[in-house]
């Protein structure tokens, strides 16, 4: 395009950008007291359950909100969400029922949706490192488990 008047012609005909629903830039955040990000979150039988929504927000769950002693989930060979059971009694171990769910979360929020049987690794967060120079969402894992399950959003049936 040649000129300006071309381009703001063409660019009126272009179909609108969808607005944030809380259009609040990252200072204004910080000064509200607000946070910046915010992940989907739930409560499973007394557990709360956080799940990533991007891999910047994977990164920021995984290394600046999850304690050290809580228990993070990542399905294996795909990309998708982290989750996150914060564990404040730090409890050795999962229940059963949390872990199962948990898992199914990782599962549902990747690209194994719509697999039938889905591995996914877990561990507590201490356990999870970021490689130097890895792209956003990357991590690495020191000692994990792994548990089979199908996909399920946990997210929806608990509201």
């Amino acid at each position: 395009m040649k000129d300006w008047d071309t381009w703001f012609a063409v660019a009126s005909k272009l179909p609108q950008v969808k607005q944030s629903r809380n259009p609040v830039s990252a200072d204004e955040a910080q000064e509200s007291g607000r946070p910046r990000r915010r992940f989907r979150t739930t409560v499973i039988d007394g557990y709360e359950v956080m799940v990533g929504r991007s891999s910047k927000e994977n990164d920021e769950l995984t290394f600046r909100v999850a304690a050290p002693e809580d228990f993070w989930l990542h399905v294996s060979d795909y990309t998708g969400s982290h989750v996150v059971v914060r564990n404040p009694q730090r409890r050795p171990q999962l229940e059963d029922s949390i872990l199962v769910k948990a898992a199914q979360l990782a599962a549902f929020f990747s690209q194994a949706r719509n697999a039938g049987k889905v591995n996914v690794h877990y561990t507590r967060r201490k356990n999870v490192s970021k490689p130097k120079k890895a792209a956003p969402g990357q991590a690495r894992l020191s000692e994990f488990k792994t548990i089979t399950v199908e996909p399920r959003n946990w997210l929806e049936e608990s509201s």
